[in-house]
């Protein structure tokens, strides 16, 4: 049986910022003891918040030992859940606490002599104030810290003192994180964290937004590494010696500011991309990256995802040829964009050439069209939206390649546009104008066009 603290010698108060599980294995130590099974069973059974039966018990049991001494916020720890995979980013109560292992900065612990609740935190590895990595295994026998088993007085079963432990210096996404853990508007934090600025300033976001941020870029990684035709294959064995993400590049790039994201982001796009070499690449509606525009494009979320919902919606903006088609068309990232002006100008000025000697498309037929075609959206029918990718492509290498028209006889001769084709005066309206029209017209007549076009490229000579 569980002795309440009222009944104890030594009553130690708890201190601001330090956690539960510290206060208790503090106060134990205080009296001669230890922690024992079952109360380290009951903080496991209150921290992981796992069953819906326990979890109450366990706070009743725990409150009723602490007495009028220490009020837990009943809320706060029944609200508690460690985020769900796959919850889509839409979980908005407190993310769940690690007992085990018990992480210690060693710094901290000589100066505070208690156990932060910062450090219960999932996936913080550093002290925000030190700048050292947190001390999880003994340096003596190795084992992983557990409350059951430490010794009074912050020592290990072994021997070994706590505070006087090695200390090692934190990496930079390890430090940047554990400050952006305890920049959150409900971490309690120690007195002693007034003195860091960047952990003592909120920025307006909560524990459950960082850990719903991460979740997100989780997915979003798989869907800028993931495409369509190895969706369901492993990662190739040749890139498991130089993989394309660290285990930080998530945290890192729910920290980064707009413009770092946005450079991230594309930098991983041009690698998927770079043996495309085309101007305008096609994604499917079973590709990753077209489920990661609709996973962006929609709902209402917290802080970190909407600053990369902001990013994604800016670079489709500048990236996607919006067509009315299944398929998302995007400009290929692997060309930089004052490449991408260059071509877009050339076959402005091409196509001005060009559209002059060919015919005008019948009123009579050009209004057939618009009635029959409604909506012009082909759902579903790939070959149609890859057979109009690739008439767009072919036009603008032509015109990059500075073709000449005479080599351009099969265009000429049966092609037939409105006259509204002819009056483009803007680089950028050229593709989406002619694609507009071309996914206006019959599938028949979309592949007789595309039928020209390559008879076109093919009439060069060698």
């Amino acid at each position: 049986m569980l002795i309440p603290h009222s009944q104890y010698p030594v009553r130690q108060t708890m201190e601001k910022g330090e956690s539960l599980a510290g206060y208790l294995y503090r106060f134990q130590g205080g009296n001669g003891h230890r922690i024992t099974r079952r109360l380290a069973h009951t903080l496991g059974a209150l921290y992981r918040g796992t069953a819906t039966d326990a979890t109450p018990a366990a706070f009743d049991t725990l409150q009723t030992l602490l007495g009028t001494s220490t009020e837990l916020d009943r809320t706060w720890w029944l609200r508690k859940r460690r985020l769900p995979k796959c919850s889509n980013g839409h979980e908005n109560s407190r993310p769940g606490i690690d007992i085990v292992p018990v992480r210690f900065c060693v710094l901290c612990l000589s100066e505070c002599s208690f156990h932060f609740a910062l450090w219960e935190l999932p996936q913080i590895a550093a002290c925000p104030v030190h700048q050292i990595r947190l001390y999880e295994h003994c340096a003596l026998c190795g084992k992983t810290f557990s409350w059951s088993e430490l010794m009074p007085d912050w020592f290990c079963a072994c021997g070994q003192s706590i505070i006087n432990a090695p200390i090692t210096l934190a990496s930079r996404n390890q430090l940047l994180f554990a400050q952006l853990l305890a920049g959150s508007e409900d971490v309690d934090l120690p007195s002693r964290f007034n003195n860091c600025d960047e952990s003592s300033i909120s920025k307006g976001y909560t524990l459950s937004e960082v850990y719903a941020g991460l979740e997100w870029g989780s997915r979003l990684r798989k869907a800028l590494c993931r495409d369509g035709h190895r969706s369901r294959k492993p990662i190739q064995s040749k890139w498991s010696h130089r993989p394309y993400w660290s285990d930080d590049w998530i945290v890192v790039l729910i920290m980064a500011s707009p413009d770092e994201l946005r450079h991230r982001i594309l930098r991983i796009l041009a690698r998927r991309f770079r043996g495309h070499k085309d101007l305008l690449c096609s994604v499917s509606k079973l590709d990753w990256l077209y489920r990661m525009m609709l996973f962006v494009d929609t709902g209402s979320y917290g802080y970190f995802q909407m600053k990369i919902q902001v990013v994604v919606a800016q670079m489709l903006a500048d990236y996607q040829l919006k067509l009315p088609i299944s398929s998302a068309v995007f400009y290929n990232p692997w060309i930089s964009p004052t490449r991408r002006r260059e071509k877009q100008s050339a076959l402005m000025h091409w196509w001005a050439n060009l559209s002059k000697h060919i015919g005008d498309l019948d009123p009579e037929m050009l209004r057939y069209q618009q009635t029959t075609v409604i909506p012009p959206v082909k759902y579903g029918k790939r070959e149609y939206e890859l057979e109009l990718v690739d008439i767009l492509n072919r036009l603008s290498s032509e015109a990059f390649q500075h073709a000449d028209l005479a080599d351009c006889r099969a265009l000429i001769y049966w092609w037939r546009i409105p006259k509204e084709l002819r009056e483009l005066s803007d680089p950028s309206d050229v593709l989406p104008k002619l694609g507009l029209h071309l996914t206006g017209i019959p599938d028949y007549e979309l592949y007789f066009v595309g039928s020209l076009v390559r008879l076109a490229c093919q009439e060069k000579p060698a």
